[in-house]
């Protein structure tokens, strides 16, 4: 009764409180998440190619991955023997996304380096849309990938086709992917299974199916 006493008295000093408590646990249940996404470190993602460069910001050397930045505008030196330097600046902003991507090229390869490691390509691709001669450069190496859609290639001629009077002899050809190969030195090869000395039968079968032999690195076994 005594309760029931003081509610009357009291109520809308009751009410009040009851009021103050839901909104403390609404503030709660809203602002702390808020609260702990602001709190959250700025990150910077880097992605150069090639991949093994190093990237100088504010007399700091990275590599490519996330880093945790403070907002606000930068400026990064870009190096790798062999390539050539580049500058670039960029923005950091809190709670957004933040990638630096930018490439530097080979001094006596070019663009082709690349694609000497699918990493690199990787990284190259996200300047797709930024720079022409990326753009180009990236159509055309698809182009010559999807030679994948075909492999393998299986064939066979008899040499008495090409040497008459040469008594039968049935010499049979393989092409298929090579790039996991320990002689592959590009992200993509072409792994040939006969006698080199057929080159000319390799060539005329890929020709016969829309691709250049000079395109790719070719390992024979």
């Amino acid at each position: 009764m005594e309760v029931l006493d003081f509610f009357d008295k009291h109520y809308k000093l009751c009410i009040g409180i009851i009021v103050g408590i839901i909104v403390l646990c609404i503030g709660i249940i809203f602002i702390v998440p808020i609260v702990r996404e602001k709190q959250k470190p700025t990150i910077l993602e880097i992605s150069i190619a090639p991949t093994t460069a190093k990237i100088e910001i504010d007399g700091k050397t990275y590599n490519n991955g996330a880093y945790a930045f403070k907002p606000g505008s930068y400026s990064a030196h870009i190096a790798q023997d062999g390539f050539e330097e580049k500058d670039v600046s960029f923005d950091v902003v809190e709670q957004g996304r933040n990638l630096l991507t930018a490439y530097i090229i080979n001094k006596n390869e070019g663009l082709p380096y690349f694609e000497r490691d699918a990493s690199d390509m990787e990284a190259l691709r996200l300047s797709y849309d930024k720079d022409e001669k990326v753009h180009d450069f990236i159509d055309s190496y698809d182009k010559k990938l999807k030679i994948r859609e075909i492999l393998p290639i299986n064939a066979s001629y008899d040499l008495k086709d090409s040497n008459p009077g040469m008594g039968s002899y049935m010499i049979f050809m393989n092409i298929a992917d090579g790039s996991n190969h320990g002689k592959c030195h590009h992200a993509f090869c072409l792994l040939v299974t006969g006698d080199r000395r057929n080159d000319k039968r390799i060539r005329e079968m890929l020709d016969i199916n829309g691709y250049k032999y000079d395109d790719y690195e070719v390992i024979y076994e």
